[in-house]
């Protein structure tokens, strides 16, 4: 088995678990980003390192959120922000960045019904975590394919 296969295996175990605390309490615990930061010193050690992409990826993803965050006055837990800047780390830019919008795009697509339908309030606290999870997991292992094929829709063959 390679090691990128183990880090991915035990990254899902992480995002899982986190996805479960964050339904339950609503909070990501300290503890599941400092194991995604040990899963990214270990991913740097033993894979070949693109340190630029990973720092891109640690920054940017988690400062919009940050930003958006603070625009809002707290619409973005800091758990949110921490785990995509963990993730960051890991993934790289490419991968975070997708993953970003494609989090964002499930949980609106998952919510919009019982928004329009006034099922769900639009102040309501929404778990975050487990749509992060789901697109953090696919951008891990299709990433490169998703956002090649998503620009081939738009480029002249």
């Amino acid at each position: 088995m390679e090691i990128n296969t183990v880090i991915f295996c035990l990254y899902a175990i992480v995002l899982i678990t986190a996805s479960v605390i964050d339904i339950k309490y609503l909070y990501v615990p300290d503890c599941i980003h400092l194991c995604i930061l040990a899963l990214s010193l270990c991913s740097y050690f033993l894979e070949e390192p693109i340190i630029l992409s990973r720092l891109l990826g640690l920054f940017i993803p988690s400062g919009i959120l940050l930003l958006v965050s603070i625009l809002t006055k707290g619409g973005i837990g800091g758990g949110d922000i921490k785990l995509m800047a963990a993730s960051g780390l890991l993934l790289g830019f490419e991968k975070t960045f997708l993953s970003l919008i494609l989090a964002y795009l499930f949980a609106g697509l998952f919510h919009l019904l019982p928004l329009l339908t006034g099922k769900l309030d639009r102040k309501a606290e929404i778990p975050m975590v487990p749509y992060f999870t789901a697109a953090l997991l696919l951008s891990a292992g299709f990433g490169y394919r998703l956002t090649a094929a998503y620009l081939s829709a738009f480029v002249p063959q």
